[in-house]
This record gives C-alpha cells, structure tokens and sequence, in this order.
C-alpha cells in the first residue's frame, strides 16, 4: 500500500475475553503515529486484563479519524471498521502465548 505516513494513521484495538474490544493505547490519544519510514508501535499493555487480550486489529485511517474511543463493547463497532482506508492492517488471534510476554512486530 502507497500510503503517505504523514497522511494517516493507525488505529489499533484488543479484545479481552469477558471485556470486550477497547481502543489501544489509550483514548487520547487513541490513534498511533507512523513514523517516516513507515514503522510504528502501540503499547497494547497498559493495565487492566490487557496482557489477557486475544484478538489485536489494526486500521489504517487518515489524520481525520474522529470515532469515539471504544471501551468494552463485545464486538467492535461498525462505525469503526467503515472508517478504514482500503483494507484492515491486520487482525490477529494470539492463541496461548505466555502474558506479560507478547511482541510482534509487521
């Protein structure tokens, strides 16, 4: 994808089972930057049952984005996923790696 880091951004959630999906890595700010080289890092741990998390998605969406910040709902919202831009980052179900130990990397 030609996507211009300064342009966008990326948008990431977790969902914790039995706490529902929550904007990462915090509701403001709730969307990550991309650095020049089109690298980028969301701290998805940062309390609670975060470590917990099963499922990761990530969005790309434009400086623009405005969508209310998620907190607990059991699915993410629709309005969020229509605000992606072409396609979804990626979507991950981590299956049993060890909490607090977790790092992956795109």
């Amino acid at each position: 994808m030609d996507a211009s880091p300064a342009a966008y951004r990326v948008a990431v959630f977790i969902y914790v089972p039995g706490a529902g999906w929550w904007s990462k890595p915090y509701c403001d700010p709730q969307l990550t930057l991309i650095q020049p080289d089109g690298s980028w890092t969301a701290d998805i741990t940062i309390g609670g049952a975060d470590e917990f998390a099963t499922k990761i998605t990530t969005l790309l969406v434009g400086t623009n984005y405005a969508e209310p910040c998620v907190m607990g709902p059991p699915a993410l919202p629709t309005n969020v996923s229509l605000k992606r831009l072409e396609r979804m980052l990626s979507q991950l179900a981590i299956g049993n790696a060890e909490p607090p130990h977790r790092r992956i990397r795109w």
